[in-house]
């Protein structure tokens, strides 16, 4: 397969799915074709979903906004791809979402995909950059000491939600106290 490929087989598709997986495609795309760590895996592809496919399960690609973004769209289970620092599962949802708690303060994050059976979610807990943010969206971030269901936290991180999953990203600071810097995504996909 070939890039231009790629192309057409998305402007094949329906118009209301075309632009999602425009963006996917254009993060793999780099001078009229793929970025050369990515090359194999569409040469050896067929169609779209085989090359996203590939991507998806290269491991070493697990850091690109493209696998982010297939993950999330193709609603992948990309949990076990990551190590989380701690995990929470089946925790009890109150009044529509995750209750923190700091001192008399209480912030509510509404999640959503909850399992209506039992209403509850799963809390997961990463180091920076522990996990690929785009699989899931930014919510905000919490600093100071906290208690989530029990558990108490320390430092800054952010928040995301992605289904029915609440994750905390952990800060990491240099030694001047800014936030590390963030691992780029550029040139760094795919050991074929």
């Amino acid at each position: 397969m070939k890039y231009d490929d790629l192309l057409k087989e998305i402007n094949e598709m329906p118009a209301s799915q075309r632009p999602a997986f425009h963006e996917i495609v254009a993060c793999a795309g780099v001078g009229g074709d793929v970025w050369p760590t990515m090359k194999q895996h569409l040469e050896d592809a067929d169609t779209l979903r085989e090359f996203l496919d590939a991507v998806y399960d290269d491991d070493a690609c697990r850091f690109e906004k493209l696998w982010g973004l297939w993950a999330r769209l193709d609603e992948k289970d990309w949990r076990i791809r990551f190590e989380a620092e701690m995990v929470l599962e089946g925790a009890l949802i109150e009044r529509g979402g995750v209750v923190f708690e700091a001192g008399d303060t209480m912030f509510l994050v509404p999640v959503r995909g909850i399992r209506a059976k039992d209403r509850t979610a799963d809390i997961l807990v990463f180091a920076d950059d522990g996990f690929n943010t785009d699989v899931a969206d930014f919510y905000g971030s919490i600093s100071g000491p906290f208690t989530l269901y029990e558990q108490k936290f320390e430092g800054t991180f952010d928040i995301y939600r992605a289904g029915r999953n609440l994750i905390l990203e952990r800060w990491e600071f240099d030694e001047l106290g800014f936030r590390k810097r963030r691992r780029s995504q550029v040139g760094e996909c795919c050991s074929i």
